[in-house]
C-alpha cells in the first residue's frame, strides 16, 4: 500500500513539522532548516556512514520516514540506475546549489598541491569534454561555461 503524504514546502518550517524527516549527518541544508534540525531531534533521523543516501531512500520505500532531504540531481541519478524506488521529489531545497573544495590551512603546502592538482584536472574534464559527459550522466546544467576550451 502506498503511504503518500501531502506535502508542500512553501518556504516554511512549519511545513516540516508534521513529518519524520531524514537528514544526512555533517551536512548543512539552510540556516532555518538546520536550526530545525537542532530543535526536533524527535521528528529527525540522522543518517551516517558511506551508504546514508541509498539507506535514506530505503527507509523511505519501507514507510520508516516521511521526508529526505537529499539532492534532486542524485536523487535523479540513482533513481535512473535502478538503485532506488520513485518517491514524490517535491524539491525542499533550492536546485542550484554551489560545491566547494575544502582544504586546510594547518599544511598550507599540501592544500595548494591537491587545488592545483583539482585546478588542472578540471582543464583536462573541459577540454576533453568529459565535463560535459559527466554533467549529462547527473542530469545537472552546465553553470561551468563552455566545456570546450
Amino acid at each position: 500500500s502506498s503511504q503518500e503524504i501531502d506535502f508542500t514546502w512553501k518556504n516554511s518550517i512549519d511545513a516540516l513539522r508534521p513529518y519524520k524527516l531524514l537528514i544526512t549527518d555533517g551536512y548543512s541544508y539552510s540556516p532555518q532548516i538546520d536550526a530545525y534540525i537542532a530543535d526536533s531531534a524527535a521528528q529527525v533521523k540522522i543518517l551516517k556512514g558511506n551508504d546514508a543516501t541509498i539507506r535514506g531512500f530505503k527507509m523511505l520505500a519501507r514507510h520508516r520516514a516521511h521526508l529526505f532531504l537529499e539532492d534532486a540531481g542524485l536523487y535523479r541519478f540513482m533513481l535512473n540506475e535502478g538503485e532506488v524506488k520513485p518517491a514524490i521529489n517535491q524539491g525542499c531545497l533550492s536546485t542550484k546549489t554551489t560545491g566547494y573544495l575544502a582544504l586546510s590551512p594547518t599544511n598550507a603546502a599540501r592544500s595548494l598541491l591537491i587545488a592545483d592538482a583539482y585546478d588542472k584536472g578540471f582543464v583536462v574534464l573541459r577540454t576533453t569534454g568529459r565535463l560535459q559527459a559527466i554533467l549529462d550522466k547527473y542530469n545537472i546544467e552546465n553553470t561551468f561555461g563552455s566545456t570546450q576550451d
